[in-house]
């Protein structure tokens, strides 16, 4: 059975390159890509993914327990471009995330998520 991954990030480049890493490591793995929450709802309604990125920034963590709400199963894990940008975050945002990624170590950390 394939896994589906929703990225939730406005960087069509890296959204692609997600794309390609994850087709090329895991032929299971079924990639779509939003560059807003409102393309991101409609996206995870219709799909139901097994697997949520998304960017973190101002107010994500309320859309991951929108995402949270509507998708009691799926892992959500939070991106950041660099691991420093992650130390912000609080336990109540634990409670929300299933995990923390850096895009400057996301290949390494993202397969931990699908295999």
């Amino acid at each position: 059975m394939s896994t589906k991954v929703l990225i939730i990030n406005d960087n069509d480049a890296f959204n692609e390159a997600v794309r390609r890493l994850l087709s090329d490591r895991s032929q299971q793995a079924l990639v779509f890509a939003a560059k807003s929450m409102l393309e991101a709802q409609a996206a995870w309604r219709e799909l139901k993914p097994d697997l949520v990125l998304l960017q973190m920034e101002q107010g994500s963590s309320r859309r991951a327990a929108l995402i949270r709400k509507e998708l009691p199963g799926a892992k959500i894990i939070g991106m950041a471009l660099f691991n420093d940008d992650l130390n912000g975050y609080s336990l109540n945002d634990e409670e929300i995330f299933d995990g923390f990624i850096s895009k400057e170590c996301f290949a390494e950390q993202i397969l931990s998520f699908i295999l």
